[in-house]
């Protein structure tokens, strides 16, 4: 016979829930991981394009912002793909965690010419581009298809 008590059935559901939320932070880890990694090759890729052009400040600020919202788009999209059951969730936390990395990195390194207000705003957008990517990896409802109705002949 089972025990059913009501203690052992909250030790079940916390395990259960605990297991559930450290699969969350481990996907939205591994997430972070790639973003990191896509940022430093677009960062390096857009350096060499730069280069190349007579005023390398021109383009400079479009740059920092495509390097900077792509990535949190596939960190969404990675950790959204791993983590198929609560894909939103997963997708926000890698998103938070995301622009958490880059308000850290941003205190070592100073902050850019936007002023105070704008820069909070910036780092807000990171984790709703890391939602469309989860949203986008979200796994696709099966539509009932229709048979195409043959006329009848007379």
């Amino acid at each position: 016979m089972r025990n059913t008590s009501n203690i052992h059935l909250s030790r079940m559901y916390f395990r259960g829930v605990l297991y559930m939320n450290l699969r969350i932070v481990s996907s939205s880890l591994k997430a972070l991981a790639v973003a990191v990694c896509i940022a430093l090759v677009l960062m390096l890729i857009f350096t060499f394009i730069s280069m190349t052009k007579q005023d390398p400040e021109k383009y400079l600020e479009g740059f920092v912002y495509f390097c900077l919202y792509i990535p949190a788009l596939f960190c969404g999209y990675c950790a959204a793909k791993e983590h198929k059951m609560k894909y939103i969730p997963t997708a926000l936390l890698s998103g938070a965690m995301f622009a958490l990395f880059i308000f850290i990195i941003s205190l070592f390194y100073g902050g850019g010419t936007e002023p105070t207000g704008l820069r909070w705003l910036l780092y807000l957008l990171i984790p709703f581009c890391s939602l469309v990517g989860g949203v986008l990896a979200s796994p696709k409802q099966k539509t009932l298809r229709r048979r195409k109705k043959t006329p009848h002949k007379a």
